[in-house]
C-alpha cells in the first residue's frame, strides 16, 4: 500500500488499537478516517505517517488527542 494517499477505515468494528507498524506501509498517506470504531489508543509509531494532514478518529479520548497534538508538533 505504499502509494495510498487516502484511507477510510470508518465503521469497520476496529477495537482497541491499530497494529504496531501501521504507518510503515503507507508513507504517502495524507488522509486517515478511523471514525466509528472503538479504538482506545494509537500505536507509538503513528508518527511514521509524516505526510498525514487529516486524521478523523471520531473520539475525544485524551490519549488520542495527545497523540494528534504530537503529530501536529504541539506539546
Amino acid at each position: 500500500m505504499p502509494s495510498i494517499r487516502k484511507l477510510c477505515l470508518s465503521d469497520n468494528n476496529l477495537v482497541d488499537a491499530l497494529p504496531s507498524g501501521f504507518g510503515e506501509g503507507c508513507p504517502l498517506l495524507e488522509h486517515l478516517d478511523l471514525s466509528g470504531n472503538i479504538l482506545s489508543s494509537l500505536p507509538d509509531d503513528i508518527d511514521d505517517l509524516k505526510k498525514l494532514h487529516f486524521l478523523d478518529m471520531g473520539s475525544i479520548l485524551p490519549e488520542l488527542e495527545r497523540k494528534v497534538d504530537l503529530l501536529n508538533g504541539n506539546n
